[in-house]
């Protein structure tokens, strides 16, 4: 709601290096849309990471000061379209649960370093992305259990990392 406005709050990006991302997510739309998924969202999502100059816990809510989205942009855009969409109610309900982590501190190097650690995350290539299906764990399993066996790899890094030397 915050994010929302009005205006929109695109300056809470401000620390985040990637910058605003100007339309939803449809991965996490997508999930915010099914019912079942919707209740799984803090499982689904990375959430939103958050450096501020000062915050307050009172009565279960949290007041925020200063507070600027270092990740968690495409999440952050995506559940103010699912708020306020353009067209229909909300689509949030108080199943869906985000997981957010709040930094205070006022030490702008500090705000950066955990911007930059936030942000460092390698892509997944589609190929490892293959490796989540269960048909690629039944070869892979079909090919161990060959005379003598072979090793389909997978996932990047199997071979070296997974097997040992004396299977190798």
């Amino acid at each position: 709601a915050i994010f929302n406005g009005p205006p929109k709050r695109w300056d809470l990006f401000r620390e985040d290096p990637r910058g605003p991302l100007h339309k939803k997510n449809t991965s996490i739309w997508k999930t915010l849309q099914d019912q079942t998924t919707r209740r799984r969202f803090h499982t689904l999502n990375n959430g939103i990471s958050i450096v501020c100059s000062d915050y307050k816990i009172q009565h279960a809510k949290v007041h925020i000061q200063g507070a600027r989205i270092v990740n968690g942009c495409q999440t952050t855009v995506t559940l103010g379209e699912a708020l306020a969409p353009k067209k229909g109610k909300s689509i949030l309900d108080d199943s869906v649960l985000v997981p957010i982590r709040v930094t205070k501190t006022t030490d702008p190097d500090y705000r950066k370093l955990i911007s930059k650690a936030n942000n460092l995350q390698k892509q997944v290539s589609a190929a490892d992305m293959a490796s989540l299906h269960g048909e690629m764990r039944h070869y892979q399993e079909l090919f161990e259990g060959m005379r003598p066996s072979y090793y389909l790899e997978i996932q990047s890094g199997n071979w070296d990392y997974m097997m040992s030397s004396d299977r190798k």
